[in-house]
């Protein structure tokens, strides 16, 4: 986040099959040293763990009860919220 409104980060990951799983990942880990001195923000929760699974090209994220829990519709909103930058 930035403010109140979406913020947008460009990572690199590491080459790995996983690519779905280790972008969770780093997006979970939320913004870095550098990210938050440009003032971008995470609503996530600090606990949590996900696992991605693919099939038939849909991917799945199951996220940790933590996901859910604090802050109030707009920490929600953040949460889920998708960039229309690509």
């Amino acid at each position: 986040m930035r403010g109140e409104t979406l913020g947008v980060a460009h990572r690199k990951v590491a080459a790995t099959q996983a690519v779905a799983t280790a972008a969770m990942t780093r997006l979970l880990d939320g913004p870095s040293a550098r990210e938050r001195a440009a003032g971008l923000t995470t609503t996530i929760p600090a606990a949590r763990r996900s696992r991605v699974t693919i099939e038939d090209g849909t991917a799945r994220v199951d996220l940790s009860d933590e996901f859910a829990s604090g802050g109030g519709s707009l920490s929600m909103q953040a949460r889920v919220a998708r960039s229309s930058t690509r």
